[in-house]
């Protein structure tokens, strides 16, 4: 009964930190960023921002891994494939993050083919960015 108060403790941190860093990667670093109104150019001068963004979220994701499995034993007692469901939903949300961090890395690089300006088909780039900002969105 201990080690079930020790883990919902440990569990209970790690989702106030998982709250704090989905907070700051969509509301403080990413948001701002990505959703202005000329992102393109935006972007760009933000890169760390976006890049420390793409690291938290992967951090975040091997975050609420590390609370399913902590979590893991408790659950077991009344379902055990509820257990290893909640396990695998938390692997399937870092894969749905990982594939959200390429969206937003990959429209870091379009900014920055944007705002170095030595391709003469600035509209392409502009279509591009677009439907890069739809497919993030």
């Amino acid at each position: 009964m201990q080690s079930d108060k020790k883990a919902a403790r440990i569990a209970g941190v790690l989702f106030l930190i998982l709250f704090i860093l989905g907070v700051t990667i969509y509301q403080i670093l990413q948001g701002p960023v990505l959703f202005a109104d000329d992102f393109l150019t935006e972007t760009s001068t933000h890169s760390n921002e976006i890049i420390l963004s793409t690291l938290l979220g992967i951090l975040s994701g091997i975050i609420a891994i590390i609370i399913s499995i902590i979590l893991f034993p408790i659950v077991k007692r009344q379902s055990e494939t509820l257990g290893y469901l909640y396990i695998v939903f938390c692997v399937l949300n870092f894969v749905a993050i990982s594939i959200d961090n390429v969206s937003v890395l990959s429209m870091l690089e379009l900014s920055k083919e944007f705002t170095k300006n030595q391709i003469s088909d600035i509209d392409t780039l502009k279509a591009m960015g677009d439907v890069f900002y739809k497919k993030h969105w």
